[in-house]
């Protein structure tokens, strides 16, 4: 879904072959074109004859460092807009939706762990995780330059 709303049930119920394996591509972190990766991962897709719901469902999975990292703090303001815009948000189906369409693995465990937390506080603890990951990556680059 284009919007940047979480995984549709349609997409999230999609059951992968028991042949399917992910190629050896390499995964995007922003440093390297991001029309060849796309371009890589769709060939490999298309030899595997994966349709369009399973697509969606695996390219987050292709993406680290940076540019997982945007693609969660992307997902979750578009999320966010959407929110804003429905009259008497139900916090509990948000959160779920949320949880359903995050990459970020310690964020849903927070999620998991604390299921009565409402949006408000889901969307504060969301931006802690995502300064969170960018306080570890600019560490690691400063460790790594010295």
């Amino acid at each position: 879904m284009g919007d940047g709303l979480p995984l549709s049930d349609e997409i999230l119920s999609e059951v992968f072959s028991q042949k399917f394996k992910l190629q050896a591509l390499e995964k995007y972190d922003e440093t390297s074109d991001p029309i060849s990766h796309l371009a890589n991962f769709c060939t490999i897709m298309l030899l595997q004859n994966i349709n369009n719901f399973i697509l969606y469902s695996i390219f987050p999975k292709t993406l680290i460092g940076l540019a997982q990292k945007l693609h969660l703090s992307k997902y979750l303001s578009r999320f966010n807009v959407e929110a804003m815009q429905i009259e008497n948000l139900n916090h509990k189906i948000a959160c779920k939706a949320i949880k359903k369409g995050s990459r970020n693995n310690r964020f849903v465990d927070f999620l998991i762990k604390n299921p009565k937390v409402y949006y408000e506080q889901l969307m504060e603890r969301a931006r802690k995780y995502i300064r969170l990951d960018n306080e570890r990556t600019t560490f690691k680059e400063e460790r790594h330059a010295s």
